[in-house]
């Protein structure tokens, strides 16, 4: 006898409907057959975490949504997620190491959408500033990818960036020319110019 989950199959498909995409297109994506996709909906195939997190990401909806209209016991969702807590963030967005790196929790990363859904290269930094232009982030988690370079046309975005002399922060990046010079916004209004080694955008910003 087949197993019987209460999913919501209606959301599902509303879901699928409102972003313009299919059942088939869907279990593409999850890279199971339309018929494994069908069976889930059914209620006769349970969704499986890697596959909830790689939905959310498809349907651009947050991990924790996908959870609950799948059926699935929030409860089974793992205490910690593999993103790991190294970073804090100053009064004026720079960025030190974490003296004891801890793994984030799965509930914070349940918080955010699509982009988050895959643990895959994000970084996690928390703000600690009593003081300073974050000081209304205090407390707050920011996800971002650990870069390498500088990731695509960055320009009028948010993000984390390594300067030339090596320091990391939170900067607005106003444009960017050939050479990899940019002008960048601090947090305090403050414009300068400087060659930057990385830039990634921000994913999320969770209270």
């Amino acid at each position: 006898m087949g197993i019987d989950i209460k999913i919501n199959k209606d959301w599902f498909l509303t879901a699928f409907k409102d972003k313009g995409t299919s059942l088939r297109q869907a279990a593409k994506h999850l890279e199971i057959d339309p018929s494994a996709m069908s069976r889930i909906l059914s209620g006769q195939r349970k969704l499986q975490m890697s596959e909830a997190q790689e939905l959310a990401r498809f349907l651009n909806v947050p991990v924790a949504e996908v959870l609950a209209q799948a059926g699935m016991d929030i409860h089974e969702v793992p205490e910690n997620s593999t993103i790991q807590l190294t970073r804090e963030i100053d009064g004026d967005g720079l960025l030190s190491a974490r003296a004891e790196p801890t793994a984030l929790q799965y509930h914070i990363v349940a918080k955010a959408k699509t982009s988050l859904a895959s643990d895959k290269s994000v970084v996690a930094a928390e703000v600690s500033a009593l003081d300073g232009s974050f000081a209304f982030w205090d407390g707050a988690t920011v996800l971002f990818r650990d870069a390498i370079e500088v990731e695509g046309q960055l320009a009028d975005s948010l993000c984390v960036v390594t300067l030339s002399d090596g320091t990391m922060r939170i900067a607005h990046i106003g444009s960017t020319r050939p050479s990899g010079e940019s002008t960048l916004t601090l947090p305090d209004g403050k414009k300068f110019k400087d060659t930057i080694k990385t830039a990634t955008p921000i994913l999320a910003v969770i209270p």
